[in-house]
Protein backbone atom coordinates (compact mmCIF):
# COMPACT_ATOMS: atom_id res chain seq x y z
CA UNK A 1 0.00 0.00 0.00
CA UNK A 2 1.52 2.85 -0.85
CA UNK A 3 1.17 6.43 1.19
CA UNK A 4 0.94 10.40 0.48
CA UNK A 5 3.67 12.20 2.05
CA UNK A 6 1.17 13.89 3.90
CA UNK A 7 -0.56 11.06 5.09
CA UNK A 8 2.74 9.30 6.73
CA UNK A 9 3.31 12.33 8.45
CA UNK A 10 -0.41 12.29 10.18
CA UNK A 11 -0.16 8.71 11.02
CA UNK A 12 3.23 9.86 12.82
CA UNK A 13 1.95 12.39 14.42
CA UNK A 14 -1.22 10.24 15.83
CA UNK A 15 1.02 7.58 16.59
CA UNK A 16 3.07 9.52 19.21
CA UNK A 17 0.43 11.30 20.49
CA UNK A 18 -1.36 7.81 21.36
CA UNK A 19 1.66 6.93 22.74
CA UNK A 20 2.27 10.44 24.80
CA UNK A 21 -1.71 9.96 26.01
CA UNK A 22 -0.76 6.48 27.37
CA UNK A 23 1.78 7.32 29.26
CA UNK A 24 -0.06 10.15 30.88
CA UNK A 25 -2.58 7.59 31.98
CA UNK A 26 -0.76 5.13 33.36
CA UNK A 27 1.51 7.95 35.29
CA UNK A 28 -1.68 9.15 36.64
CA UNK A 29 -2.59 11.90 34.35
CA UNK A 30 -4.86 14.08 34.39
CA UNK A 31 -4.45 16.19 37.78
CA UNK A 32 -1.66 14.38 39.91
CA UNK A 33 1.49 14.86 38.28
CA UNK A 34 3.58 12.52 36.24
CA UNK A 35 4.51 10.94 39.62
CA UNK A 36 2.82 9.31 42.63
CA UNK A 37 5.23 10.24 45.35
CA UNK A 38 7.58 13.37 46.41
CA UNK A 39 10.22 14.02 44.55
CA UNK A 40 13.05 12.61 46.23
CA UNK A 41 15.55 15.47 45.29
CA UNK A 42 15.86 19.31 45.94
CA UNK A 43 18.33 22.15 45.29
CA UNK A 44 19.07 25.15 46.29
CA UNK A 45 17.24 28.27 44.02
CA UNK A 46 21.08 29.28 42.82
CA UNK A 47 22.03 25.49 42.51
CA UNK A 48 18.79 24.74 40.21
CA UNK A 49 19.44 28.42 37.93
CA UNK A 50 22.65 27.42 37.79
CA UNK A 51 22.01 23.98 36.23
CA UNK A 52 19.67 24.66 34.02
CA UNK A 53 21.16 27.50 32.74
CA UNK A 54 23.84 26.36 32.25
CA UNK A 55 21.87 23.27 29.98
CA UNK A 56 20.17 25.68 27.75
CA UNK A 57 23.22 27.88 26.72
CA UNK A 58 25.43 24.37 26.34
CA UNK A 59 22.40 22.44 24.52
CA UNK A 60 20.85 25.34 22.46
CA UNK A 61 23.12 28.31 22.63
CA UNK A 62 23.53 31.84 23.93
CA UNK A 63 20.72 33.34 22.22
CA UNK A 64 18.40 31.70 25.00
CA UNK A 65 17.63 32.11 28.54
CA UNK A 66 15.60 30.64 31.01
CA UNK A 67 12.84 33.42 32.51
CA UNK A 68 10.61 30.78 35.08
CA UNK A 69 10.62 27.78 36.61
CA UNK A 70 8.28 26.64 38.34
CA UNK A 71 9.08 24.16 41.26
CA UNK A 72 6.42 21.04 41.88
CA UNK A 73 6.49 18.81 44.80
CA UNK A 74 5.50 15.64 43.05
CA UNK A 75 6.14 15.98 39.07
CA UNK A 76 8.94 17.61 36.91
CA UNK A 77 9.66 21.31 37.19
CA UNK A 78 8.20 23.37 34.15
CA UNK A 79 10.64 26.28 32.34
CA UNK A 80 10.13 28.46 30.21
CA UNK A 81 12.39 29.79 27.87
CA UNK A 82 12.94 32.70 25.90
CA UNK A 83 14.69 34.66 22.71
CA UNK A 84 17.13 36.94 23.75
CA UNK A 85 17.12 39.21 21.08
CA UNK A 86 13.14 39.16 20.78
CA UNK A 87 12.25 38.95 24.42
CA UNK A 88 9.65 36.71 23.56
CA UNK A 89 8.53 33.06 24.40
CA UNK A 90 10.60 30.37 22.74
CA UNK A 91 9.89 27.03 24.04
CA UNK A 92 8.81 25.10 27.08
CA UNK A 93 10.56 22.50 29.24
CA UNK A 94 10.31 19.64 31.75
CA UNK A 95 13.48 18.98 34.05
CA UNK A 96 13.18 16.28 36.53
CA UNK A 97 14.89 16.53 39.64
CA UNK A 98 15.48 12.88 40.57
CA UNK A 99 17.40 12.20 37.20
CA UNK A 100 18.54 15.59 35.67
CA UNK A 101 16.63 14.84 32.92
CA UNK A 102 15.09 17.52 30.06
CA UNK A 103 12.14 16.99 27.88
CA UNK A 104 9.58 19.07 25.87
CA UNK A 105 6.51 19.93 27.78
CA UNK A 106 4.07 18.24 26.25
CA UNK A 107 0.48 20.69 24.96
CA UNK A 108 0.41 23.59 23.31
CA UNK A 109 4.47 23.84 23.18
CA UNK A 110 4.79 20.66 20.68
CA UNK A 111 1.82 20.85 18.87
CA UNK A 112 1.22 24.40 18.72
CA UNK A 113 4.41 26.04 18.15
CA UNK A 114 4.92 27.40 14.97
CA UNK A 115 8.78 27.77 15.33
CA UNK A 116 9.85 25.04 17.77
CA UNK A 117 7.44 22.54 18.22
CA UNK A 118 6.25 19.46 16.19
CA UNK A 119 4.39 21.02 13.73
CA UNK A 120 7.17 23.38 13.21
CA UNK A 121 10.13 22.61 11.06
CA UNK A 122 12.61 21.70 13.74
CA UNK A 123 11.33 20.08 16.88
CA UNK A 124 13.84 21.32 19.07
CA UNK A 125 16.71 21.43 16.41
CA UNK A 126 17.09 25.12 17.17
CA UNK A 127 20.65 25.63 15.75
CA UNK A 128 19.05 25.22 12.21
CA UNK A 129 16.16 27.50 12.07
CA UNK A 130 15.74 30.34 9.73
CA UNK A 131 15.54 34.08 11.11
CA UNK A 132 12.46 35.20 12.39
CA UNK A 133 10.79 37.37 9.65
CA UNK A 134 8.56 34.66 8.48
CA UNK A 135 7.36 34.10 12.33
CA UNK A 136 6.74 37.14 13.55
CA UNK A 137 3.03 37.60 12.81
CA UNK A 138 1.74 33.85 13.15
CA UNK A 139 -0.53 35.08 15.89
CA UNK A 140 -3.62 36.53 15.36
CA UNK A 141 -5.54 37.10 17.96
CA UNK A 142 -3.82 40.17 21.06
CA UNK A 143 -3.00 39.26 24.66
CA UNK A 144 -5.73 40.31 25.95
CA UNK A 145 -7.82 38.61 23.75
CA UNK A 146 -6.15 35.47 24.56
CA UNK A 147 -7.17 36.40 27.92
CA UNK A 148 -10.62 36.19 27.64
CA UNK A 149 -10.46 33.51 25.96
CA UNK A 150 -8.40 31.95 29.06
CA UNK A 151 -11.29 33.21 31.74
CA UNK A 152 -14.07 32.10 29.84
CA UNK A 153 -12.89 28.41 29.70
CA UNK A 154 -11.90 28.18 33.68
CA UNK A 155 -14.71 30.11 34.23
CA UNK A 156 -17.25 27.35 32.47
CA UNK A 157 -14.53 24.28 33.67
CA UNK A 158 -12.77 25.30 36.54
CA UNK A 159 -14.77 27.93 38.68
CA UNK A 160 -11.86 27.81 41.77
CA UNK A 161 -9.05 28.67 39.15
CA UNK A 162 -7.99 31.77 38.10
CA UNK A 163 -6.20 33.24 34.74
CA UNK A 164 -3.29 35.78 35.60
CA UNK A 165 -2.04 38.15 32.91
CA UNK A 166 1.32 36.83 33.87
CA UNK A 167 2.75 34.45 30.95
CA UNK A 168 4.55 34.77 27.70
CA UNK A 169 3.75 34.87 24.00
CA UNK A 170 5.44 31.93 21.86
CA UNK A 171 4.63 31.62 18.39
CA UNK A 172 1.80 30.36 17.83
CA UNK A 173 -0.21 30.73 21.18
CA UNK A 174 0.12 32.31 24.78
CA UNK A 175 0.86 30.62 27.99
CA UNK A 176 -0.10 32.49 31.20
CA UNK A 177 0.20 31.70 35.16
CA UNK A 178 -2.85 30.53 36.83
CA UNK A 179 -4.07 31.43 40.37
CA UNK A 180 -6.34 29.47 43.10
CA UNK A 181 -7.00 31.27 46.36
CA UNK A 182 -4.94 34.41 45.35
CA UNK A 183 -1.69 32.05 44.96
CA UNK A 184 0.34 30.44 41.98
CA UNK A 185 -1.02 27.36 40.94
CA UNK A 186 -0.48 26.30 37.19
CA UNK A 187 -0.82 27.58 33.97
CA UNK A 188 -2.77 27.12 31.04
CA UNK A 189 -1.88 28.19 26.80
CA UNK A 190 -4.12 29.59 24.36
CA UNK A 191 -3.99 29.22 20.91
CA UNK A 192 -2.80 32.00 19.03
CA UNK A 193 -4.91 32.14 16.07
CA UNK A 194 -8.23 29.96 17.07
CA UNK A 195 -8.25 31.04 20.84
CA UNK A 196 -8.78 27.52 22.14
CA UNK A 197 -7.68 26.79 25.51
CA UNK A 198 -4.80 23.72 26.41
CA UNK A 199 -5.05 23.43 30.33
CA UNK A 200 -1.58 21.91 31.74
CA UNK A 201 -3.73 19.99 34.29
CA UNK A 202 -0.72 17.07 34.08
CA UNK A 203 1.40 19.17 36.43
CA UNK A 204 1.25 18.60 40.64
CA UNK A 205 1.56 20.38 43.49
CA UNK A 206 3.25 23.38 42.83
CA UNK A 207 5.98 25.04 45.77
CA UNK A 208 7.23 28.01 43.98
CA UNK A 209 7.90 29.92 41.22
CA UNK A 210 11.73 31.01 40.75
CA UNK A 211 11.57 34.06 38.01
CA UNK A 212 14.82 34.66 35.88
CA UNK A 213 14.00 37.48 34.29
CA UNK A 214 11.80 40.49 35.23
CA UNK A 215 8.79 40.22 32.72
CA UNK A 216 8.95 43.88 31.32
CA UNK A 217 6.81 42.89 28.33
CA UNK A 218 4.05 41.75 30.73
CA UNK A 219 4.18 44.74 32.50
CA UNK A 220 3.63 46.55 29.53
CA UNK A 221 0.38 45.06 28.77
CA UNK A 222 -0.32 45.17 32.48
CA UNK A 223 -0.24 49.18 31.48
CA UNK A 224 -1.64 49.12 28.33
CA UNK A 225 -5.19 47.23 30.43
CA UNK A 226 -4.97 49.88 33.25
Amino acid sequence: MNLSKNTTIVLIVLLILIGIGGTYYMMGWPGTGYFQSQNQVSYSDDDLKEYISDFIRREFGSEYQVSDIFVFSNSPYYISVVERGTGKGAFELLFDPNTRDFQPEPGANMMWNQKYGMMGRNWMGLNQLSNNSEFNNINQISRNEALEYARKYLSENAQEIEVSSEGHEFYGYYTFHTTRDNKPYGMLSVNGITGDVWYHDWHGDLEKIIEMQNHIEDEDHENEEE
